[in-house]
């Protein structure tokens, strides 16, 4: 095995009596310092209520589409309950939908910013601790 001077070389090492080679890999591991409010905006912000508020509101709308495209309802009331939920779950959807991806970038972005090594705290820590 040739190695380079770029680029290190797996080391190899058999183990004899089974036909299984093990392969050693260097890797590097990148460690972040954040502070506690910045970890807690990082686990909270995933969107997830708003994307599952998003996901019931989606399915409700198709069920309700579907349901007004292929079956007759007679009861002009019951039709227009259905066309009325129809409406409220499509804006729901709107609603829901576009505030769990706001959320969701907004989470990757802070993620991005602390991982560059800067952060949106540091403003609240550049002008010193808060009196109460």
């Amino acid at each position: 095995m040739s190695s380079s001077a770029n680029s290190p070389e797996p080391s190899e090492q058999s183990t004899g009596f089974n036909p299984v080679t093990l392969s050693y890999v260097s890797r590097s591991i990148a460690i972040y310092q954040i502070s506690d409010p910045e970890l807690d905006r990082i686990a909270g912000s995933g969107a997830s209520l708003e994307l599952t508020l998003f996901g019931i509101c989606a399915g409700a709308l198709i069920t309700l589409v579907i349901t007004l495209t292929t079956v007759s309802i007679p009861n002009p009331r019951s039709f227009a309950a259905f066309v009325s939920t129809t409406a409220i779950s499509f804006l729901a959807s709107i609603f829901f939908g576009w505030r769990g991806i706001g959320k969701f970038l907004d989470s990757k972005k802070e993620l991005k910013d602390l991982r560059r090594g800067g952060s949106a705290m540091q403003g609240i820590a550049a002008a010193g601790p808060q009196r109460p």
